[in-house]
C-alpha cells in the first residue's frame, strides 16, 4: 500500500517559478494529465508554477501507485492511490495528530474524505495542502490522496482541492473502466 506524506528539507532546493499574478478562474479538466489523474493546467493554475513539470511514478499502477513532480522542490504535487485500506489511509493522514487542524469533509457525492490545510504544519510535512477521498468504483473501494506544496495567493484551497478530487475520481473511472460513486 502506498501512502504519500512528504517530508524533506528545503535548504539548497530549487525554487519553482511562480506566475506574477495568479489566475483566479475555475479549474479546467483537460489533458495533459500529471500522474494520470491531475490536469497539468489545473495544477499550474492552483499552484502558480510556470516551470517544467514532469511526473515520476512508482508502484504497480494497475492497483496502486504513487507519483510526484520532481522538477521543483518542494514538489508541486504528490499523489498516491490504491484499491484498498482507504479508511486506514484517511485516518492516518487526516486523523490522529492532524485532526486538530480541522479537516473539511468532502461533499457526499465524492464519498468519504476530507481536505486538510496545514497553516503551521508539523516539521516533517512539506505539503500543507492535502485531500483524501475514499469512494466506490466497480467492485473496489479505492482511495486517492493529492498533496500540494503550495496554493497561489488568492485561490480557495478547499474549493480547488475538492475539485481536483472530483477530477481525479472521474479519471480513475476512465482509467479503470468503472463509474465512481460515493461509498
Amino acid at each position: 500500500m502506498a501512502v504519500v506524506l512528504s517530508s524533506g528539507c528545503l535548504a539548497g532546493s530549487k525554487a519553482g517559478r511562480v506566475a506574477p499574478t495568479p489566475h483566479l478562474g475555475p479549474l479546467v479538466d483537460a489533458a495533459p494529465y500529471i500522474c494520470g489523474f491531475v490536469p497539468e493546467g489545473a495544477l499550474r493554475r492552483i499552484s502558480g508554477y510556470t516551470g517544467r513539470l514532469t511526473d515520476r511514478r512508482s508502484g504497480l499502477w494497475k492497483s496502486s501507485g504513487d507519483c510526484r513532480t520532481p522538477d521543483v522542490i518542494p514538489e508541486p504535487l504528490s499523489l498516491g492511490w490504491a484499491q484498498r485500506d482507504g479508511d486506514k489511509v484517511l485516518e492516518r493522514l487526516h486523523g490522529g495528530e492532524f485532526a486538530r487542524f480541522g479537516p473539511v469533509p468532502l461533499p457526499a457525492d465524492l464519498g468519504k474524505g476530507s481536505v486538510l490545510l496545514l497553516d503551521d504544519p508539523p516539521g516533517s510535512v512539506t505539503d500543507p495542502y492535502d485531500v483524501v477521498g475514499v469512494f466506490r468504483c466497480g467492485g473496489v473501494r479505492p482511495w486517492i490522496n493529492i498533496s500540494l506544496a503550495r496554493v497561489a495567493e488568492g485561490r480557495d484551497a478547499v474549493r480547488d482541492l475538492t475539485e481536483l478530487m472530483r477530477i481525479a475520481q472521474r479519471r480513475y473511472g476512465e482509467l479503470h473502466g468503472c463509474v465512481p460513486r460515493p461509498r
